[in-house]
């Protein structure tokens, strides 16, 4: 089982499925160009997330499995949870009848 403790640092953008797609269903366009680093800490109750790209910055703070409001990357606000599945990190969101599940997850012990 993985830890917050083991997610805090900086990781670097290395590979993605769907992200074009999901840009674009969020009607932001470049996605395909964007590569964002993701910068996780906490400070030991509270998770945030930073990702950063040459096109935006967005970040969230949320304790894992409780409910909290997340702008995505056009504005539009969610209802968002963080929680650990299958030693990965994943952020659902849910909006006008949508929703969204970002999964981050370090393989090769890296």
């Amino acid at each position: 089982m993985i830890s917050i403790q083991q997610l805090v640092g900086r990781w670097l953008f290395v590979e993605t499925k769907g992200f074009t797609e999901y840009m674009k269903e969020l009607g932001v366009g470049m996605g395909a160009m964007a590569k964002p680093d993701c910068v996780i800490t906490s400070d030991g109750q509270n998770l945030m997330v930073k990702t950063e790209s040459t096109l935006k910055v967005t970040q969230c703070s949320c304790n894992l499995r409780d409910k909290f409001e997340e702008p995505t990357a056009n504005g539009t606000i969610t209802q968002a949870t963080c929680n650990f599945v299958n030693s990965a990190l994943v952020q659902h969101q849910e909006w006008d009848g949508k929703e969204s599940a970002r999964t981050r997850r370090s393989e090769g012990g890296s």
